[in-house]
């Protein structure tokens, strides 16, 4: 059996490439890779796996190689030059400026990507280091500091870490939590948001219509998305990761809507969010 990399459970076989999803599979490579992704049938089977905790995830799991070959040829990256920031990312870059409470904060965008999140962050105010590991996907800029590894990232405790939809596309997002640990101290705000397949574009068709619909991506489209993830597997997920819910005035002031959520969520999916704010849950979770 393999066990849910969010909960730790064994989880059942749920989805494989039938003779009608070979077909949007091979559909979806030529629309999007130029068929980049027949080769890999040979080596890589897609198949969903799903855990009692709601999460989904690709049994069978890439290399680091045809991953990287994956985002250095993305056509949506290659096709769309870096934007300036939507007025939604500034004001929820400011908002998180506000709860934080302090002067000159410094955060953590990890995995920054074309690095708009990241110009938001300083046009809030904050002092920003951007991590992005794939160069073809980024752009230098005078408004951060860059780093395309880890050894790149300053070795500073950060007052706000940023995962803007990141864990969905690692192969471990246990280990890559464990790994944000160490840019913490005993203040530092988590901010993750992921996909949440309960509240997916998809609606009810989302396995229906997996691996495509030969329109757009699929929400767990290979390989771009190879977790799929519930407010639930999320919760089990950042709990074993030493971290907790953040829970003060100044959250409860500047996102008002987001314990409301949170709570409804846990009974009722299409309310659910799968954006959290987060604390390390104790000085003694940093060292383990």
């Amino acid at each position: 059996m393999i066990r849910c990399p969010a909960y730790l459970e064994n989880t059942n076989d749920f989805l494989h490439l039938d003779s009608g999803r070979l077909k949007k599979y091979l559909a979806y490579s030529q629309d999007y890779y130029d068929g980049m992704f027949h080769k890999y049938l040979d080596i890589l089977k897609p198949e969903l796996n799903k855990c009692k905790c709601g999460h989904v995830f690709y049994k069978n799991m890439p290399s680091d190689d045809i991953l990287s070959e994956m985002y250095s040829f993305e056509k949506e990256y290659l096709n769309n030059p870096a934007r300036p920031p939507s007025q939604d990312m500034v004001q929820t870059m400011k908002k998180c400026f506000s709860i934080i409470g302090k002067k000159n904060p410094c955060i953590l965008d990890y995995g920054a990507g074309h690095g708009r999140w990241s110009n938001a962050a300083s046009i809030a105010g904050f002092k920003v280091v951007a991590y992005e590991p794939h160069a073809s996907r980024t752009v230098e800029d005078n408004n951060y500091e860059l780093a395309l590894s880890e050894e790149d990232i300053p070795p500073y405790k950060f007052d706000l870490i940023w995962l803007e939809q990141v864990m969905e596309h690692v192969k471990d997002p246990y280990a890559l939590l464990q790994d944000v640990k160490k840019y913490t101290h005993k203040d530092t705000i988590l901010r993750l948001s992921v996909p949440n397949i309960n509240r997916a574009k998809e609606g009810n068709e989302i396995w229906h219509q997996w691996p495509y619909n030969g329109k757009s991506n699929h929400t767990l489209a290979p390989y771009q998305h190879l977790q799929g993830f519930t407010q639930n597997s999320l919760s089990k997920l950042v709990h074993r990761s030493g971290f907790q819910q953040l829970n003060s005035l100044s959250l409860h002031f500047n996102e008002p809507v987001y314990k409301i959520r949170f709570t409804l969520g846990k009974i009722l999916g299409g309310l659910s969010t799968t954006t959290f704010y987060l604390m390390p849950s104790s000085v003694n979770n940093l060292d383990s």
